[in-house]
């Protein structure tokens, strides 16, 4: 009798089982977006996956100041949306962080790393004069020079290109290879920051200033270019800063500058114009630019998904 008895239990329960499932299963399924095959119609009312990135960008990034940091947040929102960054060129500030990013095992080692930096480390950088002999490992001591064992800038798992085109000394230095201490030096020292503008110069060196390096970028045949720049909050107050008596340098190093980066945004596929409206040493936002180039980088997600009939540039 008790065997009779398990035996329907077994019956009963098992039929029960199937209809759960089978009843489960056609919501995944209607749920699911049906697989695109090129060439083939799609029926009408059939779900469709969304459009994918493309596969690959090349990323031009500079700035000076705290909103520099924003290139952190950037490249975390890329990271997490599986975007691949063929290369980065970097100028100013934003090259330390290009760096990190190819020399630090992770995009959470990256942004660790980007909220220990302070004032101190990027004001032994600023302070740097080129006018005398120079030891890179003097000017980068500490927290850059004890995350960054590598030697090379070939080491960096995404290709970097270091741009030093914003210096004082007037020349356009591109470093694609060899080491990276030097290159990254001439181009995070920015004057109007940490050190006085060499007005003694005169003004002809400033007319081969540049920021944003798109032209690198198309240079070396690059497609997809996502430029973002980081210079408005610095280039405010520099020509608001009333001590020194460099006044007249400060107003034509900001006029080149933001006439170069605005020229180099319209030549690039999509633009980020940060403008995070705090001072530049304030380092205490540094946060704060890490999340709006996290916001900045979903927009730009949106806009990269966009069919190719209806995204324009910028």
């Amino acid at each position: 009798m008790s065997t009779l008895k398990s035996a329907s239990w077994k019956f009963l329960v098992v039929p029960l089982v199937l209809g759960l499932f089978s009843c489960a299963s056609p919501r995944v399924a209607q749920d699911a977006p049906a697989p695109v095959t090129p060439g083939v119609p799609v029926p009408e009312g059939t779900p469709v996956p969304p459009t994918s990135p493309p596969r690959s960008i090349t990323l031009v990034v500079g700035g000076t100041g705290v909103a520099s940091y924003a290139t952190v947040g950037l490249l975390k929102k890329l990271h997490e949306e599986g975007v691949e960054i063929e290369l980065i060129i970097a100028t100013g500030w934003p090259a330390v962080f290009a760096l990190a990013n190819g020399f630090l095992r992770s995009i959470h080692d990256l942004e660790w790393f980007a909220t220990r930096l302070d004032r101190k480390d990027f004001e032994r950088i600023g302070s740097v004069d080129f006018r005398r002999d120079l030891d890179p490992r003097e000017a980068l001591k500490g927290i850059i020079l004890d995350s960054f064992p590598q030697m090379l800038i070939s080491e960096s798992r995404t290709p970097v290109v270091i741009s030093a085109t914003n210096t004082d000394l007037g020349e356009l230095d591109v470093y694609g290879s060899g080491e990276w201490k030097e290159p990254l030096l001439k181009t995070a020292s920015v004057p109007g920051v940490f050190r006085p503008f060499l007005s003694e110069r005169g003004s002809d060196w400033m007319a081969g200033i540049t920021g944003l390096d798109v032209r690198e970028a198309l240079r070396r045949g690059a497609t997809h270019v996502v430029a973002m720049g980081a210079y408005n909050d610095f280039l405010s107050w520099i020509v608001q800063k009333e001590e020194g008596n460099d006044a007249v340098s400060r107003r034509q190093y900001a006029s080149q500058l933001r006439k170069s980066n605005q020229e180099a945004m319209k030549q690039a596929a999509y633009s980020i114009d940060m403008d995070l409206r705090r001072a530049p040493l304030d380092f205490g936002a540094k946060r704060a630019a890490i999340l709006a180039g996290y916001r900045e980088g979903a927009k730009l997600i949106r806009k990269l998904r966009e069919p190719a009939s209806s995204t324009t540039a910028n």
